[in-house]
């Protein structure tokens, strides 16, 4: 007995012409192609880049109905001697899952960390969603709670001088934790970039496309946020 699957088990939404003339990326649901690049860099950098409205809201469309479907032929296949269908299909559904929730983790621990910098950061809107500003702003307000009533109350002035520390126009002045951008990170070149400066002196890195970099962040954050490259 053979099961037939319909179209809502294809991860990849092909056209007439690509079912006639498949090739491997035809079948490759491109959220699923997005989620894994920004998943992966969003490990990889230092700062919480912009969350990926898009990808991950079709992501959850696709990625519901699925698990929906897989329930309703559990005892199809169970009487059948297609359970290697479903195993398939399941671990699929479980390894797009673990990235979805992997990569909010990552951004739930960076903002954990720096909630009040990216409470502050103009592009705070495309940075985090409606839900991440809500855990920064609880964070703040946790932090700020526990901080007044275990020690600034006990000090004069004390709320005049934690506003001094939290509120200075020199960066480096306050005591807002940012994070480190000259870390070294590993990055692919998507596009041919060509010679930049490397901050060091007269020195220059030349980045050329389809080739690995091992090089400062802050060096080619710009070029990340474009998706002339990504990391790896």
């Amino acid at each position: 007995m053979s099961t037939q699957l319909d179209d809502n088990f294809v991860f990849g939404t092909t056209s007439s012409s690509q079912r006639e003339n498949p090739t491997p990326s035809a079948f490759l649901n491109q959220d699923y192609v997005a989620l894994r690049r920004a998943w992966v860099n969003e490990k990889r950098s230092p700062e919480l880049l912009p969350y990926e409205f898009r990808t991950v809201e079709n992501i959850v469309k696709i990625h519901r109905p699925q698990w929906t479907l897989i329930n309703a032929r559990q005892a199809q296949w169970a009487a059948g001697r297609d359970s290697h269908i479903r195993d398939l299909l399941i671990m699929e559904a479980d390894r797009v899952e673990y990235m979805l929730k992997s990569y909010l983790r990552y951004r739930l621990f960076k903002i954990q960390k720096y909630a009040r910098h990216y409470l502050g950061d103009p592009r705070r809107d495309s940075l985090l969603s409606p839900a991440e500003v809500r855990f920064a702003s609880n964070m703040v307000s946790i932090t700020e709670n526990a901080f007044k009533s275990l020690f600034l109350r006990y000090l004069p002035q004390g709320d005049e001088y934690f506003q001094s520390l939290t509120a200075s126009d020199d960066p480096g002045g306050d005591m807002i934790r940012r994070p480190k951008l000259d870390q070294t990170v590993f990055v692919r070149v998507n596009e041919h970039i060509g010679t930049i400066p490397t901050g060091n002196g007269d020195d220059t890195a030349t980045l050329e496309k389809d080739h690995d970099y091992m090089i400062r962040y802050d060096l080619i954050k710009d070029f990340l946020l474009d998706n002339r490259v990504h990391l790896i």
